[in-house]
């Protein structure tokens, strides 16, 4: 069964909206090409033909989470090819493509994320719910900052390289800015992790660090747009997780929801339907096997207990 087209943008609310981060721009800007491009009956095919590209790039242009820099140019002539020549709408599309590729927030950091975690990047700072599984560490959103500097030394020594302090620093600095969506005075960001047990009891650091790390969880749990559970170790079901997964909703009509799955190099980003809803059962799943938010809360105490 073919899945629902998303609904397309409309240009007064990408415009007018300042918290649309330039990821999120560009993943609009591909929605509003894709559908002018098949209401017009075009192939990809034709419209690489069109611009002397590949398909590929056609299709990095339409679905690829904004991944890539647009040209104007390019999408100026693939405007006049959709039959989409009014005045108006052109420079309504210029000035959101210049948006599109001005640099978000953590373009400071450019030089230690690959351009897969930019695109996360984009997507986060714009997301208005996200929830999270992880089986293995506390989630980024949720580390402090002795946590999260153990955990990121312990990341960078798999690649055997030589890695630097700096570059550490700067990594838990780019982790702990990202935070900020939670406690921010305006729409802070919804977020639902759900924790395996195991997290509570891998050692990631000293006895200290540990009881410093499940104090916070605790913290984070009195604010109001903070879900946290834990999945006990008797529950099977995390195991067809697979991995890690992130769940992204946008507070924009016109963005589908978009499933996170992050890898050892690289990650992928789900967003259509079918692939959607089928992480989102697993991570329902997930949810109805964990304890209640008052059983986790018990269960972060006494994993603090421990290490005080």
């Amino acid at each position: 069964m073919a899945s629902e087209p998303a609904r397309v943008p409309s240009m007064v609310d990408l415009l007018g909206r300042p918290a649309n981060t330039p990821t999120v721009l560009r993943v609009a800007l591909g929605i509003m090409l894709r559908n002018w491009r098949e209401q017009r009956g075009i192939s990809a095919r034709a419209a690489a033909r069109h611009l002397g590209c590949s398909e590929s790039k056609i299709s990095r242009m339409e679905t690829a989470h904004g991944q890539s820099q647009l040209s104007g140019q390019e999408v100026a002539s693939l405007l006049a090819l959709y039959g989409r020549k009014d005045r108006r709408l052109l420079d309504d599309v210029r000035e959101l493509v210049r948006r599109a590729n001005a640099p978000g927030w953590w373009h400071a950091y450019a030089d230690l994320t690959p351009e897969w975690f930019e695109t996360f990047l984009g997507l986060e700072s714009a997301a208005s719910q996200i929830r999270v599984y992880d089986a293995h560490h506390v989630p980024g959103l949720l580390q402090t900052e002795r946590y999260a500097r153990t955990v990121t030394w312990a990341g960078l020594s798999r690649l055997r390289r030589r890695v630097t302090r700096e570059e550490v620093q700067r990594r838990v600095e780019l982790r702990l800015a990202r935070q900020d969506l939670l406690t921010r005075q305006r729409d802070p960001l919804h977020l639902w992790a759900i924790l395996d047990e195991g997290v509570l009891q891998r050692r990631m650091g000293t006895n200290a660090e540990m009881a410093e790390q499940f104090d916070h969880l605790i913290a984070m749990t009195e604010l109001p747009n903070v879900v946290l559970q834990v999945v006990p170790f008797d529950f099977g079901g995390p195991g067809h997780a697979g991995g890690p997964i992130t769940h992204l909703r946008f507070p924009a009509p016109h963005l589908p929801d978009i499933i996170y799955l992050e890898q050892a190099a690289d990650a992928l980003y789900l967003e259509e339907p079918r692939r959607t809803e089928e992480y989102l059962r697993i991570m329902e799943d997930i949810s109805r096997g964990a304890e209640s938010k008052q059983e986790s809360l018990a269960m972060l105490k006494r994993a603090a207990w421990r290490y005080h």
